[in-house]
């Protein structure tokens, strides 16, 4: 019965945390819709290949922009082939960042739905262990 109750606690911990993260990053995302600035990269110099199983699952790049000042930053995103199909002729891709924090910033096309399935598999592991942590409680209560 500890070990039921010890691993529940992790899973709830970690589906706290996994809600959070997936909250913030979802803000992240809605700040940067609002109130972000549009920029165009620099030539982008290649990409990585995401594999899984042999599938080419998605491309990793990492465009250079220059903010409204002139100073340079790096943003990441996964893309799919038609975006990396889209740069064989010109390798510049929009981005999108904060004005106040341009370390905050977002390809255009850029995979985001890992946002929501953090957000979702927290609250299953929350909910879940929730559960467990009950019945155990109910167990240990009707016991003593």
């Amino acid at each position: 019965m500890a070990k039921v109750v010890i691993v529940s606690l992790f899973f709830l911990v970690a589906g706290w945390y996994l809600i959070n993260e997936g909250y913030h990053e979802h803000s992240r995302f809605s700040k940067l819709e609002k109130l972000g600035i549009n920029v165009m990269s620099e030539p982008l110099e290649g990409y990585t290949e995401n594999k899984r199983n042999g599938t080419t699952e998605d491309y990793s790049i990492y465009p250079i922009f220059k903010d409204d000042k002139g100073n340079t930053y790096k943003c990441s995103g996964q893309v799919d082939k038609p975006i990396i199909d889209s740069m064989q002729e010109n390798p510049v891709i929009e981005i999108r960042y904060l004005a106040d924090d341009p370390y905050t910033c977002q390809i255009k096309g850029a995979d985001t739905r890992g946002t929501w399935m953090e957000f979702g598999l927290g609250m299953v592991m929350t909910l879940v262990s929730s559960v467990f942590l009950f019945n155990a409680l109910s167990i240990f209560l009707r016991k003593h």
